[in-house]
């Protein structure tokens, strides 16, 4: 990298340059020919002058120098030399990246009369007027949005305009991803000098200094890094980081008392001296009915977990949209669902082959799932009993579950069918047959579902009867009755067992004293939840049916599996897979504010929070997708300047915009440098005068001027 001269006014240099003409024109004047006069001494003085000619000639020229030099220094200093770095590539072009941060961090806030992304704009727009004729700009915005990622170009007033046109996007900042892109485009050339603008606040949403930046590194001869100074402003607010509802599906059979859901709502304040204060929450349905709940925060006191009851109307949809705000910003609001239903539409599929002491007792699978399910009437639970081997599409619509206490009965086309339908939503629990001792219908399971289970084929016996506790889980659907677990349990022997290992693909939650997992969720495949319980609902089996477990194991494997897969629904910005999520990719995904994107389109996206709806091909039916942010995107907490160019240092040396205005451009220093040298030059012209040109000493006039 070397020093290159910028000249802000170069037409007064060029004038100072041709002043040069003047001393000269003054030199040649002087040199005319006199006619010459002859008396008597003449010849003694042509002889001393010829002995001295050389010297003369040598001082005059000196001067002459020293003259041409006062224009063309005044020249310089009038246009305001600045100094800049240079490719030693001989080019005067550069390219200038001005990455922008348009994030959710710098949307305004109330109280603020700019906001953060207005700055930018306008440091951006400076950067540019301040160019050099020649360069090239490249404009990326930090965070993707309804905008092009990406806008190059030459012309000054094309670039000034597009700039106006980047507006403020709901997903994080991606710098690390975007230098990487950046640094890659830039090894591939070779040819000109390059210079990073990174204008940014540098809150804790937008870039976390513990997130290092992977693989990127420029090369400091032909790159320039640039970077806005953090902001120091201390924005105190209250954000919803997340929204969990106790139950996504609420019954209204059950009176008007069931139909508000409890909820879990995660709370993080962010700002520099957090004193006491209170927040007021704000849950709302589509329908206009909201409950409230006041919380009040203690000094530095930074994150809250509360519960709140979320509003749900009889006169909602099957699908509830609720909306949990303690502010306007986006990152003070949250999206959840809620369903609401007259009762749950559940299918047993068994085939009743008792013998007579089971049809005496009523202990057969069929009549003890049964039981479970719908322990009294007063439950809005409905149940089916369908022979597998005469499941029907039709059977499958409007159901939420399917129990399948016979899976070795099933055909190939009814697995499809249920493969389908667990890909929608639904839930499947699956149990052994009873009076099975071989068990190949778990490679038809394996096949229709996609896993890799391993299995043991033969049913394993335990004699004397095998305790089972439970596995503590992230991803349990048991966590209602997680507290009463261990006294639940306890009684419980298991004396058959399948030995099923789900390895990576599933998640278990309970197993027998010797390790055998004993209830297994799988919820990566679609929508839905797959629920194994590997040990038939018979007395021979286990006494599990018998025993206080059995009702709140059912009811919770149900009502956990629904609520695992309604989860499903609610989504962050910017995550990848959201398609799968519905369950017909045809038509449109229309936002509440009125704006779409098409289905059939693969690159459309998702590019703001809210309720996005998609309604079924018959029209009955409206599926809603709740999008949220990022919940540690929107953290608006500051970070000290050392931090950042620590971060940012991992990938060259970086320069702060201000000091590379004052301290690498050198304006001011150059033109005082330059009179200080043009002072210099008067002086010495003076001199120079004096000493180079002899007097007579009779009238003190010039001789040998030439």
């Amino acid at each position: 990298m070397m020093v290159a001269l910028v000249l802000v006014s170069p037409w007064i240099a060029a004038l100072g340059a041709a002043c040069i003409s003047i001393p000269i024109i003054i030199h040649l004047l002087s040199r005319r020919q006199r006619p010459p006069i002859d008396w008597a001494a003449m010849q003694f003085i042509i002889e001393a002058w010829r002995n001295q000619r050389r010297r003369l000639r040598l001082q005059n020229l000196i001067l002459l120098l020293v003259r041409c030099l006062i224009p063309v220094t005044l020249g310089f200093a009038l246009a305001q030399p600045i100094l800049n770095k240079s490719s030693l590539l001989g080019t005067s072009k550069t390219v200038n990246h001005i990455l922008i941060d348009n994030s959710i961090t710098s949307g305004g806030f109330e109280g603020t009369t700019i906001s953060p992304l207005e700055r930018h704009i306008e440091s951006a727009r400076n950067i540019v007027r301040s160019s050099n004729d020649g360069d090239l700009f490249r404009i990326i915005p930090l965070a993707p949005g309804q905008e092009p990622p990406e806008f190059y170009a030459s012309e000054r007033e094309t670039t000034l305009d597009r700039i106006n046109l980047i507006t403020n996007s709901n997903h994080p900042a991606e710098i690390g991803n975007i230098l990487r892109t950046v640094s890659n485009e830039i090894d591939l050339d070779s040819t000109q000098l390059h210079r990073i603008f990174l204008l940014s606040d540098f809150r804790q949403g937008t870039s976390h200094v513990k997130d290092k930046i992977q693989n990127v590194e420029f090369d400091p001869t032909r790159v320039e890094l640039l970077f806005s100074e953090p902001s120091s402003e201390s924005i105190e607010i209250v954000r919803v980081t997340g929204a969990d509802p106790a139950r996504r599906i609420t019954l209204k059979g059950g009176g008007i008392e069931s139909l508000v859901s409890q909820c879990v709502v995660r709370l993080e304040r962010d700002g520099n001296r957090l004193p006491p204060s209170n927040t007021v929450i704000t849950a709302k349905s589509r329908s206009g009915d909201e409950t409230v709940r006041n919380v009040s925060w203690e000094d530095g006191q930074r994150e809250m977990v509360v519960d709140m009851v979320l509003p749900v109307s009889p006169e909602e949809l099957k699908i509830s949209p609720i909306s949990i705000s303690t502010g306007p910003h986006a990152s003070q609001n949250h999206f959840t669902t809620i369903e609401v239903e007259e009762s749950l539409k559940i299918i047993v599929l068994n085939r009743n082959q008792i013998d007579s002491r089971d049809r005496e007792t009523g202990n057969d699978p069929g009549t003890w799932m049964q039981r479970a399910l719908v322990p009294t009437d007063d439950i809005p639970i409905d149940v089916r009993s369908i022979d597998p081997a005469s499941l029907s599409p039709t059977d499958l619509l409007n159901t939420d579950a399917v129990f399948i206490l016979r899976p070795d009965l099933l055909e190939q086309d009814s697995w499809d069918e249920l493969s389908m339908f667990l890909s929608n939503g639904g839930m499947v629990m699956i149990t052994p047959p009873a009076n099975r001792e071989i068990h190949d219908w778990i490679d038809s399971m394996n096949k229709v579902f996609e896993l890799d289970w391993g299995f043991q084929g033969e049913t394993v016996v335990h004699d004397k009867g095998e305790r089972i506790k439970n596995i503590e889980s992230s991803d349990s659907i048991l966590d209602v009755i997680d507290p009463e677990l261990p006294s639940l349990t306890e009684p419980v022997r298991v004396m058959k067992i399948v030995d099923i290992d789900p390895g990576m693909q599933g998640t278990v939650l309970m197993e027998d004293e010797t390790g055998i997992p004993l209830l297994i969720i799988e919820s990566s495949r679609g929508m839905g939840v797959l629920v194994v319980l590997t040990t038939a609902v018979d007395l021979e089996w286990t006494s599990l049916p018998a025993k206080p477990l059995m009702v709140p194991l059912i009811q919770e494997s149900l009502r956990g599996g629904l609520q695992k897969s309604r989860s499903r629904s609610t989504i962050e910005l910017g995550e990848d897979g959201w398609r799968d999520r519905i369950v017909h990719s045809d038509g449109d995904l229309t936002h509440t504010d009125g704006s779409f994107i098409a289905l059939d389109d693969p690159e459309s996206r998702i590019d703001k929070p809210g309720f996005w709806s998609h309604p079924s091909k018959t029209g009955s039916d409206t599926t809603y997708l709740a999008v949220n942010i990022e919940p540690e995107s929107g953290d608006m907490d500051t970070q000290s300047l050392a931090s950042i160019n620590e971060w940012l240092g991992e990938t060259g040396d970086w320069s702060v915009i201000g000091e590379y205005s004052e301290d690498e451009s050198g304006g001011n220093d150059m033109v005082w440098l330059m009179l200080i040298i043009l002072s210099l030059l008067l002086i010495s012209e003076s001199l120079l005068a004096r000493l180079f040109t002899p007097t007579d000493e009779s009238n003190g006039g010039w001789i040998g001027s030439n």
